[in-house]
């Protein structure tokens, strides 16, 4: 059998779109020979390879299972990047950009929010206005900014219990250790209030 019969045995749903929960089934249960196919050494075995890998991952994006469906929508996303049909614009708005939607979806589940960025970054950019791309984009740069306030807010804790245990002789050591408490603690309540400020621009723009 050959990938692409092998990918037939798929099958779709009663509205003509692929049968994902057939898709893990299939890609599981033969996924030893998929991996293995030599995708160089004709076009069928490396379309169907980039096909498999990208429903595969789809299904599992769509399961909420982000982790395991990352390594292979990264992998199906750097097949279609390198496939001499790339600059296909039909390809490119249906493939290639729910693939990148998804592992920006996917990125942004796992807390991988600089990832997300990169690919609602890109998404946006190819269609400006489409809304969805937009606020996925805000959102991600929203929590990108809470994270840091986050880290900064830690780092001003530790900074903290370092000040209490020193000795109160210490006075050389305590008084720039509490200017850096002071300034972490500023920097954390800018990131937070700029952080309020999107997410209330988002929620007015979407009512």
């Amino acid at each position: 059998m050959t990938i692409q019969e092998l990918y037939n045995t798929i099958g779709n749903n009663k509205d003509g779109r692929i049968n994902l929960q057939n898709a893990i089934k299939v890609f599981e249960a033969n996924e030893d020979f998929i991996l293995n196919t030599d995708i160089y050494s004709n076009e069928e075995n490396y379309l169907f390879t980039t096909l498999f890998l990208s429903q595969y991952g789809q299904a599992l994006h769509n399961k909420d299972r982000y982790s395991k469906a990352l390594p292979f929508l990264n992998r199906a996303i750097s097949l279609w990047e390198h496939s001499p049909d790339f600059e296909d614009i039909e390809l490119r708005n249906n493939w290639y950009r729910g693939l990148r939607f998804n592992r920006g979806v996917a990125n942004y589940r796992k807390k991988n929010y600089v990832k997300a960025k990169d690919d609602f970054i890109w998404l946006a950019n190819q269609d400006p206005e489409n809304e969805l791309y937009r606020n996925w984009l805000i959102s991600a740069k929203n929590e990108r900014i809470g994270s840091l306030a986050n880290w900064v807010m830690y780092i001003g804790l530790i900074a903290l219990g370092t000040e209490m245990l020193l000795p109160k002789k210490e006075h050389a050591i305590k008084a720039p250790i509490l200017i850096f408490i002071g300034v972490a603690y500023i920097a954390c309540a800018i990131l937070k209030i700029l952080q309020w400020y999107r997410n209330r621009q988002m929620k007015a723009k979407n009512s």
